[in-house]
């Protein structure tokens, strides 16, 4: 039988550990992150400002949705430097999405990132028996959408002038997706 949501498990990697998160990972690391123009560049995040509160109530609804699945992201020596989101699952079709950020920009290049989408990826996979994954990016964010094809994410489409990028730019949105093996 499945997970529920609230059954949170530590997912562990090669280099990486993916943890459920609560209000203690609410620090002044991740809110520089979240308040950091290039750090949240591609995010729908960067339209607003956030404080501890803000974050603090985003973990909350992420852990008590019944539809999430949300997780730090620690290196080996516990160091906390990104986040990685499944969801919501969409049960009639036994799929979910996929974000994640490494927000930590020393980490940045290491292939972190990559590890913590193919580790939450055999999650919904193996334990979840999710169908597929679907994930997207701006197609200007070209370094997402070459780790999610090398995690196992293969391009299905295009969103053509989809979002307004941080330069008032209009972009395209990659989609991708994943069945599961």
């Amino acid at each position: 039988m499945p997970l529920e949501p609230r059954q949170k498990p530590t997912l562990k990697g090669e280099r990486i550990t993916l943890k459920p998160l609560d209000e203690h990972a609410v620090d002044a690391g991740y809110l520089n992150w979240m308040n950091d123009k290039e750090t949240v560049r591609f995010l729908e995040a960067r339209h607003k400002t956030w404080d501890k509160e803000d974050l603090i109530n985003y973990i909350s609804a992420m852990n008590n949705s019944g539809k999430e699945w949300f997780f730090g992201i620690f290196t080996e020596q516990n160091k906390y430097i990104g986040n990685i989101k499944l969801g919501p699952v969409e049960a009639p079709h036994d799929r979910a999405s996929i974000g994640f950020m490494i927000g930590d920009k020393t980490a940045r290049g290491k292939g972190y990132a990559t590890e913590a989408v193919r580790i939450i990826s055999q999650f919904a996979f193996n334990d979840l028996r999710l169908h597929k994954l679907t994930a997207g990016c701006y197609a200007t964010n070209k370094a997402s959408e070459a780790l999610l094809i090398n995690a196992g994410f293969a391009v299905e489409g295009r969103l053509k002038n989809h979002v307004v990028d941080d330069a008032n730019q209009r972009d395209d949105v990659v989609l991708l997706g994943w069945v599961r093996p």
